[in-house]
């Protein structure tokens, strides 16, 4: 909670002041807190009402365009879709990958990225078609390759 408010413009000053002082949370510091995460819980929707689903093999694969909170929005997608591979897109490109079988680090590599077997990064290059694309619809042709890349992988 109060690691949130600190990354908040403006308010590190605010929180090192009421430690020094011995408080750590108060009234104004928990109405910050419930706005990041009803901020967060409104990115989140947006994110899934966006996803796009592949499951053409083994895995169950939800691509979500990014609105902020990429690891929470990887758990949330997981958990209300029946995942096992969540890939958050950025509008850059940026790729997070999250996943239940150990392969993500491996997913990545496809993708000039790596990371851990549950948890990576890379990037899809986006041209201007795709830049397009992905704005309006929210959908993006590396989709397709980055699923076959999974169900490629041996266990």
């Amino acid at each position: 909670m109060l690691g949130q408010v600190v990354m908040r413009k403006g308010w590190r000053e605010y929180v090192r002041d009421n430690l020094v002082g011995g408080t750590i949370v108060d009234a104004k510091v928990e109405s910050e807190y419930s706005e990041i995460v009803r901020e967060m819980e409104r990115d989140i929707k947006k994110s899934i009402r966006h996803t796009t689903i592949i499951e053409d093999g083994r895995y169950r694969i939800a691509f979500a365009p990014l609105y902020g909170y990429p690891s929470e929005t990887a758990h949330a997608i997981r958990e209300e879709l029946g995942t096992e591979i969540e890939v958050i897109v950025s509008s850059n490109g940026r790729i997070s990958i999250r996943s239940v079988p150990p392969v993500s680090h491996i997913i990545a590599r496809e993708f000039s990225g790596g990371g851990h077997p549950h948890a990576a990064g890379g990037t899809f290059s986006f041209t201007l078609p795709d830049r397009l694309l992905f704005w309006l619809i929210k959908r993006n042709r590396h989709y397709r390759r980055l699923a076959e890349k999974a169900e490629s992988i041996e266990e």
